[in-house]
């Protein structure tokens, strides 16, 4: 199946036939290299973010505090918090997508997957400029290099600094588009503006829920069924999606060139994450009755 599965040929021009892109036909005709390289960008991103809450902890805050933690992703919020090396909600990730980008090569779309590989590179990409500024500002921070006196961000405030971080990757990543006119930087341009979409109205919200006079203890009570009620209904989401992709690749493998393989692959990717997301519902139920 690693023989077919790398051997199908794509044609990477779009629209304005580019002289050389063999460097991106490499990665399009094949998908685990195409995995590989968002595997690899991806845990260069957590350990990017594990470096910068050690530089923090060691240093860092002196200069600079944020009140809820530097991590802005509340997936892993916690994990960084407690600068867990191993994580299990890292690899619950890195499955999902390795799955999903399987799946959507499978369904012999060129166009879809470089859509969609593209989005995933291209927010790895934009993450890994924004790791290298605060590897660089945090590592002088512990020094006091150059620094000097303390500054506290709101959380809100860190969610709208990002925002417009993601958004003007995204607009490069447009111009890049529009002078190259490839897919792979459309959904690099998709990536970056959904994020920085997504971070602008929870900064919004996040903004608007501190004119709220709850109590503190309410607060926090009120956080953790919503945090345990998001991973009971992340893990329903997966196991609908899951059943959705298997359902649809079901009726679209009688016109696969090998059904079996096919829906053998489709199987094995959509079990995997019923399992995992029936992992999480156990979880996030655990959670609420503590």
């Amino acid at each position: 199946m690693v023989s077919r599965l790398s051997a199908r040929p794509v044609n990477s021009d779009v629209m304005f036939h580019p002289p050389s892109t063999w460097l991106l036909n490499l990665f399009l005709n094949n998908i685990w290299l195409a995995i590989a390289l968002w595997a690899v960008l991806y845990c260069l991103d957590y350990i990017f973010t594990m470096t910068a809450a050690r530089l923090y902890r060691d240093g860092a805050q002196q200069h600079y505090a944020f009140p809820e933690g530097i991590e802005l992703n509340p997936f892993f919020r916690d994990d960084v918090a407690k600068i867990r090396t191993i994580s299990f909600r890292f690899f619950l990730l890195l499955f999902f997508v390795v799955g999903l980008l399987l799946i959507i090569y499978e369904l012999n779309i060129p166009e879809a997957f470089a859509v969609v590989w593209g989005m995933f590179v291209g927010i790895q990409l934009a993450n890994h400029g924004r790791h290298i500024r605060n590897l660089v500002v945090f590592s002088y921070a512990r020094r006091s290099a150059g620094v000097t006196g303390k500054i506290q961000y709101a959380h809100w405030l860190s969610l709208r600094l990002s925002s417009i971080d993601f958004f003007c990757f995204g607009v490069l990543f447009l111009l890049l588009f529009l002078l190259w006119g490839h897919l792979f930087v459309l959904g690099a341009t998709l990536g970056c503006l959904s994020l920085a979409l997504r971070h602008l109205i929870d900064s919004a919200k996040k903004r608007k829920s501190l004119g709220r006079n709850d109590s503190c203890f309410r607060s926090e009570e009120a956080a953790m069924r919503r945090k345990n009620w998001r991973i009971v209904i992340a893990g329903l989401v997966l196991i609908v999606i899951a059943l959705v992709f298997f359902f649809f690749m079901l009726s679209v493998a009688p016109k696969s060139n090998d059904p079996v393989a096919l829906m053998k692959t489709v199987g094995t990717v959509a079990g995997a994450v019923g399992g995992i997301s029936l992992v999480m519902i156990i979880i996030g139920l655990i959670g609420k009755r503590v």
